[in-house]
């Protein structure tokens, strides 16, 4: 009896080990299964849907993209009341300084360690409105959009958090200032495209986000760091 099990045991043992044997070189010739990049359900052909795709962009520290969604003259302000900014008060980050800042942030090359992982909220809701600047009043052209903003940034050593608002004015692609970048690549003067023309931040580090009182936990148990969008940028440029 036990050695008919002992040879049954072989048996199995060795039936199992060919079957091994022969998955492994099924397997062999096969080439690794790769996951296609992730990519927004949508294009900036509204106001609407230019600011989802910064908010994509950013989430998906997509860089390409995002140099596809700022104009030449594009300027990114922040609030009056954030010291973060006074080193450029009198001169607002320009486009080259926005890309610079999403390239060491989404990829690195900067002096801070770039993102691991970036979550940013928007409202639900995005509401477009007439744009509020002098000379570019007309809604076919140009549109404003005011949202709340909920970020986070981890990092290998630290973590960010940003609260506020946000305020974007964009410009239709036919009377938008597109980069010579983007005009080499095939952008032309589109009316089906918008662009990001102005950002003008109105984040903020309340009391309560400093002592840590906000509804929403962080990414991890380790501390974070509430902040302002201008700073960030500031950081990581």
């Amino acid at each position: 009896m036990i050695l008919g099990s002992h040879r049954r045991w072989r048996g199995s043992a060795g039936a199992l080990a060919l079957a091994l044997a022969l998955c492994g070189c099924s397997d062999s010739g096969k080439a690794p299964v790769t996951k296609p990049d992730p990519q927004p359900g949508f294009t900036a052909d509204s106001p609407v849907k230019a600011v989802r795709l910064l908010e994509w962009c950013w989430e998906n520290r997509d860089l390409a993209r995002y140099e596809e969604l700022v104009t030449d003259d594009f300027l990114f302000c922040c609030a009056a009341n954030d010291s973060a900014g006074n080193a450029f008060r009198a001169h607002e980050l320009t486009r080259f300084d926005e890309i610079e800042i999403a390239r060491h942030l989404f990829v690195g090359g900067g002096i801070s360690p770039p993102a691991n992982i970036i979550t940013l909220q928007f409202d639900r809701n995005l509401i477009p409105q007439q744009d509020s600047r002098a000379g570019k009043q007309d809604p076919t052209y140009f549109q404003e959009i005011t949202t709340s903003v909920v970020l986070r940034i981890r990092t290998d050593v630290e973590e960010f958090q940003v609260t506020g608002a946000a305020r974007f004015f964009l410009a239709r692609g036919d009377s938008a200032l597109i980069p010579a970048e983007l005009v080499a690549r095939g952008f032309r003067s589109d009316p089906g495209h918008w662009y990001i023309q102005r950002w003008e931040d109105e984040t903020m580090v309340s009391l309560a986000a400093a002592a840590g009182d906000l509804e929403s936990p962080p990414l991890t148990t380790q501390p974070t760091r509430n902040t302002t969008f201008c700073s960030i940028k500031v950081l990581y440029r």
